[in-house]
């Protein structure tokens, strides 16, 4: 640890709590979400790398498309059995075991992907190992930004740890067509996609804290609901924390779908796995600029519903754009509304998730950002089945619809939103801040 000093520490005033309280926003906390974000990156890079290359992959262990969506899919399946246990062991062991629990299913999990040059359900375990990793990951963006991170950069903190999965995404999409040519490139692929991860999650393991000497916030500090079932309980008992959970439902499921279908969309137009890996790409691109400008702006107005309205109804517009545009030699304004929905549509994650753990307030961050988890993993199962039928039976444009349909519905669903902001509320502290 870095020795600090007053000048490194963050003041806060809390005229509640008696005469300054002083908590410490410690340098190293940027570190600490860089580490976050290594391993994030890892985990959804190993999530979609046989999104683009699906037809190879099923030419290389012929088997049938069920079976390479199923390499995808498994992340939801174990996402949806783990996410119990997994919120449990977070409370009862903390951040840091988290992480390394993360860290170590995922790096396992990629090198047992390469025994797939004998079997394919061997490649399919080894997916299943990195799936487990998940629910150690995706629910802790909150809890990490809480522990870290002082109150006017936690919506900051909680988008820049978000946005890293689709920056894997983005990785996962646009690295393995390169390196596979022809289907006998594929266990190459693997080993050189498992070193990648191996320098990426090393750091991870040796470096990540679980928190900081001193809290940088009050919230940080303060007592929280610490029993897992009455945790659960006054989350369910919440029905605008449900508003959230059926627009996550919609909303993430839909998007998560059309990461893993995006291939298969725009083959039937002429597209090669390459255009499919950049038009991925883009939506990630864009997602992440989105984020971060919108990830500010909450910040500074505290206007979670009003943005989240605001980016759903425009990423409705943009699914449109990008239905309209399914069509062959259009690539050029396929790539423009796929942009714009990542644009849109990314920026409500982090938004979601942070507004969950407001209203909820005083439980811990990462029992409901697991449990909206849960709602976009279980819809987006069920939605890719969907999707991948209506394409194979020559109706991908409909499936653009649909896409383009379910942001409507996640829109309309904020609309009685009425939930308060009792985390901001709680700590009602004037802060000044030296760094």
């Amino acid at each position: 640890w870095k020795k600090m000093t007053v000048s490194d520490s963050e003041e806060v005033t809390n005229p509640l709590l008696g005469p300054e309280i002083r908590y410490k926003a410690y340098p190293y906390r940027w570190f600490q979400l860089f580490l976050y974000c290594l391993l994030n990156v890892a985990n959804a890079f190993t999530w979609i790398t046989f999104t683009t290359i699906s037809d190879k992959a099923q030419t290389y262990w012929d088997v049938s498309i069920f079976w390479i969506d199923a390499l995808s899919e498994v992340f939801f399946i174990a996402f949806l059995i783990c996410i119990i246990p997994g919120t449990w062991m977070i409370q009862r062991w903390g951040l840091r075991f988290a992480i390394l629990a993360g860290a170590i299913f995922t790096l396992v999990g990629c090198a047992v992907r390469i025994l797939g040059k004998w079997s394919f359900y061997l490649c399919l375990l080894g997916q299943s190992l990195a799936a487990i990793a998940q629910p150690f990951i995706i629910n802790t963006p909150t809890l990490l930004a809480a522990n870290w991170f002082p109150a006017h950069q936690r919506t900051l903190a909680t988008t820049i740890a978000s946005i890293s999965n689709p920056i894997g995404v983005a990785i996962g999409f646009v690295v393995p067509p390169p390196l596979v040519n022809v289907p006998s490139d594929m266990v190459t692929m693997l080993i050189v996609e498992t070193g990648v991860v191996a320098l990426c999650l090393l750091p991870v393991i040796i470096f990540f804290r679980g928190k900081p000497p001193t809290p940088p916030s009050g919230a940080a500090q303060s007592i929280r609901e610490e029993n897992f079932l009455r945790s659960l309980k006054l989350v369910c008992l919440d029905w605008n924390f449900w508003l959230l959970f059926l627009q996550m439902s919609f909303g993430l499921g839909a998007f998560n779908s059309l990461a893993t279908v995006v291939n298969q969309l725009v083959q039937p137009y002429g597209y090669s796995n390459f255009e499919s890996g950049i038009l991925g790409a883009l939506v990630i691109f864009w997602g992440v600029v989105g984020s971060a400008i919108v990830g500010i702006l909450v910040d500074k107005t505290h206007r979670y519903k009003f943005f989240l309205i605001l980016c759903l109804g425009l990423g409705a517009l943009a699914g449109c754009g990008m239905a309209l545009s399914l069509r062959p030699n259009m690539f050029w304004l396929l790539a423009i509304a796929g942009s714009l929905v990542g644009l849109t549509i990314t920026p409500t994650l982090p938004i979601a998730m942070e507004l969950s753990c407001e209203i909820v307030y005083p439980v811990q961050e990462f029992v409901p950002t697991g449990i909206l988890m849960a709602s976009g993993q279980l819809t987006g199962l069920g939605m890719i089945t969907g999707l991948t039928t209506l394409i194979t039976k020559g109706y991908p444009q409909w499936a653009a619809w649909s896409v383009a349909m379910c942001f409507g519905i996640a829109m309309l669903l904020m609309l009685p939103f009425q939930g308060k902001l009792k985390r901001l509320n709680s700590e009602a502290t004037k802060v000044s801040v030296q760094e």
